[in-house]
């Protein structure tokens, strides 16, 4: 099977396939959607790296706001870190308002912080990886 490239916002990619979609969801984050069974490792492989790249973004994210956080508001980390607790213990639990627990997590977190706090993350989040980008460029 070809994947097909869809336009897409904010530059996060869609592929479109008969056995998988991805869309971007209302917010800019991007879910997956398993239409059917796999049938070559290649599609596989796009699902799994599309979904690992986007928890392995969030990870960072959440690192940054919390340490923006810890900075400027230490009782709100505190707060913020006890909702990614619940959040993560009620998606284990099976509970599916908490599923996907990345975008429920953005959701909440972003609720919790609030806009200026949020956005000061965003802004540090796009720093790094711009520093990550031209570091890529110079080792080649």
């Amino acid at each position: 099977q070809k994947f097909t490239k869809l336009p897409t916002n904010d530059n996060i990619p869609t592929f479109s396939a008969t056995t998988i979609a991805m869309v971007q969801a209302p917010n800019p984050v991007m879910t997956v959607h398993v239409i059917e069974d796999y049938t070559t490792s290649e599609e596989k492989r796009v699902v799994c790296t599309m979904t690992q790249k986007r928890r392995r973004d969030f990870c960072i994210f959440m690192k940054i706001l919390m340490k923006h956080l810890e900075i400027v508001d230490p009782a709100l980390r505190e707060q913020a870190k006890s909702l990614v607790k619940e959040c993560t213990k009620q998606n284990r639990k099976g509970n599916p308002e908490y599923t996907p627990l990345i975008e429920t997590l953005e959701i909440r977190l972003e609720e919790c912080v609030g806009d200026e706090h949020w956005r000061h993350a965003k802004a540090y989040m796009n720093e790094y990886t711009t520093m990550v980008r031209k570091s890529r460029q110079i080792r080649r």
